[in-house]
């Protein structure tokens, strides 16, 4: 149900949307656009950019369950950054767990044992530009290697 005011458009409604029955709930929100139109988005997402070999892959859980995922691209619930999520990295059946924190700016940190080894990673935080997505607000955290350069020999 969704409320009408004068104006014609309508007010935003959280909804909780689910991959499956097993999983943890993203935050999403349906919004009134127009004559007949809805327009549902997921106003925060967690981006995998690490560039994991195909046999490796990470999923990032909300109180012990999984968040919906497809394609390196997690949906968050609402009212995600700043809470402490668990990432899991799978691999040759073998599974790696650590805590993170989803920063306001960007966090790096150290995760030193997985399937594959020790990694060194960032967390970044950035708006995306609404026009970009016919309108609708989203922040974005994208996890990425942390890579320092430097002239020093």
């Amino acid at each position: 149900k969704i409320r009408v005011d004068h104006s014609g458009l309508g007010e935003a409604v959280e909804l909780s949307a689910f991959h499956n029955s097993r999983g943890a709930a993203a935050g999403v929100l349906a919004e009134f656009s127009g004559s007949f139109q809805l327009r549902f988005s997921c106003p925060h997402w967690f981006v995998d950019r690490i560039g994991l070999s195909r046999s490796a892959r990470l999923a990032l859980h909300h109180r012990g369950r999984p968040l919906p995922c497809t394609s390196g691209v997690t949906l968050l619930p609402h009212s995600c950054q700043e809470k402490t999520y668990s990432l899991h990295l799978h691999s040759e059946g073998s599974t790696a767990c650590r805590n993170v924190k989803l920063p306001l700016t960007w966090n790096s940190f150290s995760w030193t044992k997985t399937p594959i080894g020790p990694l060194k990673l960032c967390i970044q935080a950035e708006s995306v530009n609404p026009s970009t997505l016919l309108g609708a607000s989203s922040h974005v955290f994208f996890l990425r290697p942390w890579l320092v350069l430097s002239n020093a020999s």
